[in-house]
């Protein structure tokens, strides 16, 4: 299992995008979030609520669905916290994806429009769908998929951590556990990214035999180019590779162990 992760401020006034990742011994787990910049501190809530997501995991003895929401729970409360603490209630939003994996399973979940994809052979196996207007639209047959990048409404968000009425639950887990291939790649990134780069194209950096390490660097040019004049938001990619070497053991790659500083 290798990982790398990249992030860009782009054409935004501050980065309010967060992604980290953590060993947990038996398995492994990988969070991206992404602030709203329109509500104020979104580098305070995507931090908090990544840092939430791993601290319940690492606290945990094995990987399960249920454990995965307790995930999403704690990094919701995280961020109602720190709205408490700056007097900023009902400020303070984010959204977040989640994978867990232990080299043989995986599980994920999100709220918001940050995105996970699961891209196996150049193609694109499994995407988790956008709690979003565009993405109602297209779930109801006004729009057609392609439509969503460019839409008017595409910043309209549905759910988001960080509100207080949001009612946690299943409906967060996007995938309670499936079975993962050596082949496999998992390519969780913000909408600042995913909008100027086709689901395709994503797909083929995934499963790319370039080096891993750089692959955040290449996605973000071709979606500077994409974009031209256009401005950009942040953007940041923690991208996943599955392998033999470390099935079952929870241990970490030479990749991975660069990425979060491990020795050995």
């Amino acid at each position: 299992m290798e990982s790398t992760t990249y992030t860009n401020i782009a054409d935004g006034k501050a980065n309010e995008d967060f992604a980290a990742c953590r060993d947990c011994g038996s398995f492994s787990v990988f969070a991206l979030a992404d602030g709203l910049g329109g509500h104020g501190d979104g580098d305070i809530a995507s931090r908090g609520a990544v840092e939430a997501v791993l601290k319940t995991a690492a606290e945990a003895e094995k990987m399960s669905a249920g454990l995965l929401e307790k995930c999403i729970n704690a990094a919701q409360r995280r961020v109602l916290q720190e709205q408490a603490a700056a007097g900023r209630r009902n400020s303070m939003k984010t959204t977040l994806v989640v994978l867990l994996t232990d080299g043989d399973t995986a599980m994920w979940g999100h709220v918001g429009d940050s995105r996970l994809y699961r891209c196996r052979s150049g193609r694109v196996k499994n995407r988790t769908l956008d709690h979003s207007v565009p993405q109602m639209l297209v779930n109801s047959g006004k729009i057609r998929e392609n439509q969503i990048r460019h839409h008017e409404d595409r910043s309209l968000l549905l759910r988001a951590l960080g509100d207080p009425e949001l009612q946690t639950g299943r409906w967060m887990i996007d995938c309670a556990g499936t079975s993962v291939s050596d082949r496999d790649a998992f390519v969780l990134l913000t909408d600042g990214l995913w909008e100027w780069l086709e689901d395709e194209r994503i797909a083929d950096y995934g499963c790319c035999e370039e080096p891993f390490d750089g692959i955040g660097e290449r996605m973000f040019a071709e979606a500077r180019e994409a974009a031209g004049d256009a401005r950009m938001d942040n953007c940041t990619v923690l991208a996943v590779r599955m392998g033999a070497a470390d099935r079952k053991t929870g241990g970490f790659g030479a990749g991975l162990k660069k990425l979060l500083g491990i020795g050995g």
